[in-house]
């Protein structure tokens, strides 16, 4: 009879099964992957925290009335969250790295609300005519102006529809490297977090408030229908009023573009319609100044940029980072040769 290379079941060899020295090997691996995760977490955190404490020092020396209980509250809040996240990661394991990413998540939203009582708490200095300078030096004339023949219901539609997606884009950030830890999940953190840093730190040194609140008399009215009226008046409330430069809905919108043509090329093309729509509606919606745009895109390129050129460190290339368990058995019993 012709031998087909088929054996039958119980002559089929037996799964090699791991020695003691091959789990402590597999959990050591674990272990370091977590610790060099957790490590870029904590630098994350002191991006984030130490610029954001210097502008706001510079910003009430400069504008002393600006010193109050908002104030109080602001620093307290970046204190706690640095001490709160070092604390986390004292024993890195897969539950405390998740919670320490929402912990990120939810202080770059605090942060955001926080600032905006601190600066409006009192009138102060804005940067809006040296905003709307920069343009017109750029363009030349007012560069509202360029829209003038555009004004129409459904234009304003797909302006409303794209400015509105950043949603998708600020979350699609804190998700894409959270379900399946890596090394990629605390350098995404921590380009991130720089970004914001940078981000709130130019609201702190010159706050803005954009083009609709700066000067909104010499701007044509735009043209909308009731649902994208409703929906821009949704988002005009959430506006802080000095918020304007960097945009850093143009700086997450690129940050995630980059991040994903490296990481996930045909995702990257996915997000290209969503990023044109909302470059076009933050300038179209008077939202933000032309320079504010090319200033958040240039942030947002050098901070992704910044975290996907470091060296993976301390595990070599080749190992096993796919931490979504915490089963030291899961691991492959080669994955122990990648340990330094």
């Amino acid at each position: 009879m012709m031998d087909c290379g088929l054996r039958p079941r119980e002559m089929q060899t037996p799964e090699r099964p791991q020695s003691s020295l091959e789990r402590a090997a597999s959990g050591q691996l674990i272990a370091v992957s977590h610790e060099a995760i957790s490590s870029d977490l904590r630098r994350a955190s002191g991006w984030f925290a130490i610029p954001l404490l210097a502008a706001s020092l510079v910003r009430v020396v400069m504008e002393p009335h600006y010193l109050g209980v908002c104030f109080v509250a602001w620093i307290v809040c970046l204190a706690l969250y640095v001490v709160g996240l070092r604390w986390l990661l004292l024993e890195p394991d897969t539950g405390r790295i998740r919670a320490a990413l929402i912990a990120n998540f939810s202080i770059i939203n605090l942060c955001y609300a926080l600032i905006g009582c601190m600066m409006n708490a009192s009138p102060g200095w804005r940067a809006d005519r040296i905003l709307n300078a920069i343009d017109q030096t750029l363009f030349r004339r007012d560069p509202a102006a360029l829209f003038q023949n555009l004004n129409s219901p459904w234009i304003s539609t797909l302006a409303v529809l794209g400015y509105s997606s950043f949603l998708v884009f600020f979350l699609y950030l804190f998700l894409a490297e959270a379900f399946v830890l890596s090394r990629w999940t605390g350098r995404l953190q921590m380009g991130l977090l720089r970004l914001y840093a940078l981000g709130y730190s130019g609201y702190l040194l010159f706050p803005a408030s954009g083009p609709l609140f700066g000067h909104q008399g010499a701007l044509a009215p735009i043209v909308y229908s009731d649902v994208p009226a409703s929906l821009n008046n949704w988002l005009v409330s959430c506006c802080l009023g000095v918020d304007a430069w960097p945009s850093l809905h143009a700086g997450v919108c690129v940050f995630t573009l980059i991040w994903t043509w490296y990481r996930y090329p045909r995702v990257a093309l996915s997000f290209s319609a969503p990023a044109a729509g909302l470059m076009f509606g933050a300038v179209y919606l008077h939202y933000h100044y032309f320079f504010d745009m090319i200033s958040g895109a240039i942030l947002g390129a050098a901070c992704a940029y910044s975290v996907l050129g470091l060296r993976s460190e301390p595990v070599n290339e080749s190992a096993d980072w796919n931490l979504s368990y915490d089963n030291p058995m899961d691991l492959k019993p080669g994955a122990r040769a990648s340990v330094k």
